[in-house]
């Protein structure tokens, strides 16, 4: 599933206080939740993110829309985070050093425009290179800092540029 879920899409009030769960835990707490279901979370994971509203009301289909916008954009922080992380655990302080100066001066400008967010086009627009060239120089980048994606080489480039 990956779709943002509200309690009362499964459980009216009446149902919901009747459950153990309910009963057990949160007593007579009224309180409401909001669950995002993220893809990535490995092979057959799936990440979820549950918001809580203890008083007030339920949450709104307006607030639940905005949830759907944002479940991409939270999707790619945590998978950035998990990269560096790998990046953090998997390699030392002294090898990214001597990667980084394996890089050339236009592999770390490159660099740079990716962790700047920076799309292929763009940073061939802003280079004055093909972007075919900027594709190489990123296939160069990711083989000399032993990352495997975009994400992964914009988390090194925080600390090699």
């Amino acid at each position: 599933m990956t779709a943002v879920v509200l309690r009362s899409d499964f459980l009216s009030d009446r149902q919901w206080r009747a459950h153990p769960l309910y009963i057990d835990h949160l007593g007579p707490t009224r309180f409401y939740a909001v669950r995002l279901a993220l893809p990535d979370g490995g092979p057959g994971r799936a990440l979820r993110l549950v918001a809580f509203r203890e008083r007030g009301h339920d949450f709104s289909q307006q607030e639940r829309f905005l949830m759907e916008l944002l479940r991409p954009h939270i999707g790619a922080a945590y998978r950035r985070a998990q990269a560096h992380r790998l990046w953090e655990t998997s390699t030392t302080t002294g090898v990214r050093d001597a990667q980084a100066r394996r890089l050339t001066a236009r592999q770390r400008q490159v660099l740079a425009l990716v962790r700047d967010g920076a799309t292929n086009a763009a940073i061939a627009h802003r280079l004055g290179i093909a972007e075919g060239t900027v594709r190489k120089h990123l296939e160069h980048i990711h083989a000399t800092l032993g990352v495997s994606s975009r994400t992964a080489a914009a988390v090194a480039a925080e600390d090699l540029v």
